[in-house]
Order: structure tokens, then sequence, then C-alpha cells
């Protein structure tokens, strides 16, 4: 048990830190980022559907399907970067590095899956 004058703070000693106002600011604004990027890299994916297989879908019908897959390649890339940026932001691990890696990982498999789920 920490005694008083022993150098420990305690509730109350004036040590600084963010009050309740500021955290939850913080908050709102880290939560209006990662919803507006997902949103963002979910019609990144819808673009990208589009870019591939013309407005009918892949089976012909309509525009008909693109022979050239760059554009797509493209938007389905910037939409991996686009949902991976807010879950490298929080800070739940130390080193930036695995944070970085593994947030890519989980916006491959995201945008991947959805882009699965679009062209069935």
């Amino acid at each position: 048990m920490a005694e008083a004058g022993d150098g420990v703070p305690e509730a109350g000693d004036g040590v600084p830190g963010p009050d309740r106002s500021e955290r939850a600011l913080r908050g709102i604004v880290v939560g209006s980022v990662a919803v507006g990027c997902v949103t963002i890299a979910w019609m990144l994916v819808g673009v990208a559907g589009l870019s591939l297989c013309g407005v009918g879908g892949c089976s012909g019908a309509g525009y008909g399907a693109e022979r050239d897959v760059s554009g797509g390649v493209a938007y389905l890339g910037l939409a991996v970067l686009v949902g991976a940026f807010p879950a490298a932001l929080v800070p739940w691990h130390r080193r930036t590095s695995v944070r970085l890696c593994a947030a890519v990982a989980c916006s491959v498999l995201v945008v991947g899956g959805t882009a699965l789920l679009r062209s069935a």
C-alpha cells in the first residue's frame, strides 16, 4: 500500500490527464473517422465490381464484362488501404509495424469477402 509522500501519485494529487469531455470528443472523432473510412472502402468495392463486371453483372448482360481488370484491382487496393487506415491508428500495440500488418491483413479479408459476396 502506498503511503502519503512516498512519490506514488494518488487520485487528486494534481496529476494532469485528459478530462472526460476531451476523451469523449476523441472517441467521437475516432469513431467518425472509422465509420467514414469503412463506408468509403465499401463504396470502392462497389465501384470495383462495376469496373470489373459492368452494369449487368459478370454474365455479359448490359454493358458486358470488362477485359481490362487493372481499374478494378486498383479500386480494390485502394479499398484495402482506406479500410486499414482506422485500425492502424488505434494504439493497441506498441509497434507500428505490427499494427499496420494486422490492419492490412484484416482489411484484405473484409474487402476480399465483400468483393466475393457482391460478385455472386
